[in-house]
């Protein structure tokens, strides 16, 4: 490799550690938004309503980006599609149990269960996609692992030891959150040449046809309520708040899905996710009340370190 490339290689392996910043930073606005529309989110139908609407607006912002572009016969192979459908269900899943979570759980417990789930991306680095990982990488993995045990100690010291159910949605939020990292990564190994943004845009267009229909299927066969109130959809009350979280998800969803492309899955998910948790322990702390004690900073500590030592 001349030194001309190996100067281009590093100025997009720098963009790339760039956009990991800018990705936190989109996530901790959605995760406020996300916070507060939880308590509006009292049924699966306003769960559903709030994740199309947003979806939507994802589908809005992927069309206008692809037809900027000059990409605008949004050509996909059929692989490529396949692999979009497969990302725009588990975005689904994974979105609505996240806020079914925030509606029972401490922010920063979400927050981390969520983050968490890059050790699904970073195995399947190893596994599927060739990565080779040094000793660093792997105690980094571990330390992450310690610092949620810490965050569920210090959910516990809020609000108590979690429900059977609360703990079935987290483990349904961490697996398909990992999984969507995972499919990600599938696309730019499989399709280097493709475009991102079609990919996004087909994602999010899966994702808002499995809410449509789940909503028509609910208002067709779903139980009838004799409570005007339940009927009454909630949709203009968080109209505002689903199109600014409907705007950082899909920069999110483009800028991950590019970085990617540079950088292995066993430094990307634990850097992105570990300092999304620091993050978010500030953004709990400063807007959701939720006070740090010994366990959040002793776990947040963990996290922090796990980050140094994922550079290595």
């Amino acid at each position: 490799m001349s030194t001309y490339d190996r100067m281009k290689c590093g100025g997009k392996i720098m963009l790339s550690y760039l956009f990991i910043f800018i990705i936190v930073l989109l996530n901790e606005i959605k995760g406020f938004a996300s916070k507060r529309l939880s308590a509006k989110a009292k049924s699966i139908r306003d769960n559903i309503e709030l994740s199309a609407v947003r979806n939507g607006f994802c589908v809005l912002v992927g069309a206008f980006s692809i037809l900027t572009l000059g990409n605008s016969d949004f050509t996909m192979p059929p692989l490529g599609l396949f692999i979009s459908i497969i990302s725009g269900a588990l975005t689904t899943v994974s979105y609505m149990t996240w806020v079914m979570a925030l509606r029972g759980e401490a922010f920063m417990l979400a927050s981390a269960v969520n983050n968490s789930n890059f050790i699904i991306s970073a195995a399947a680095g190893i596994l599927f996609f060739g990565e080779v990982p040094s000793v660093c990488k792997v105690v980094s993995c571990l330390l992450i692992c310690v610092g949620i045990y810490f965050m569920m100690r210090y959910r516990i010291n809020i609000i108590g030891i979690p429900k059977r159910r609360d703990i079935l949605i987290l483990v349904i939020m961490f697996v398909t959150g990992g999984l969507s990292s995972v499919v990600q990564k599938w696309f730019v190994t499989a399709l280097p040449g493709e475009s991102v943004s079609c990919f996004t845009f087909y994602s999010f267009f899966t994702a808002t046809l499995i809410l449509l229909v789940s909503e028509g299927a609910l208002l067709l066969f779903g139980k009838k309520s004799s409570d005007k109130k339940e009927k009454k959809s909630n949709l203009r009350s968080y109209f505002f708040w689903a199109f600014i979280m409907g705007i950082c998800l899909y920069g999110v969803s483009v800028l991950q899905t590019t970085a990617a492309a540079q950088l292995d899955a066993i430094v990307l998910y634990p850097l992105k996710n570990g300092l999304t948790i620091a993050a978010s322990m500030l953004m709990a702390w400063i807007f959701f009340k939720e006070k740090p004690n010994r366990n959040s900073i002793i776990g947040a500590l963990f996290v922090l370190s796990a980050l140094v030592l994922s550079r290595f």
